[in-house]
């Protein structure tokens, strides 16, 4: 079995589906939201995935209204951003 590497190369190690799901939602709600996932839109992004594996959580997370407010504040704060 060949081994894969991530992007820093370092071997990956294959984690169990439920553990990159919940990885996967953290990370989205993060980079979308700017804040760690409340228990109930982890456990129902999880279910989604879980569900449904081609399910777009990216476009799920990041085009909800929340997303969105969260965006206009940060163009707000930080307009040199731009």
């Amino acid at each position: 079995m060949e081994t894969e590497y991530d992007l820093f190369g370092m071997p990956s190690i294959p984690m169990p589906p439920e553990m990159e799901n919940e990885f996967r939602v953290r990370q989205a709600y993060r980079e979308f939201l700017g804040r760690d996932p409340e228990q109930g839109g982890l456990d129902y992004y999880m279910q989604q995935l879980q569900q449904n594996p081609n399910f777009n959580l990216a476009s799920a997370i990041g085009n909800s209204v929340e997303a969105q407010e969260y965006n206009r504040e940060q163009i707000r704060q930080n307009p040199a951003n731009l």
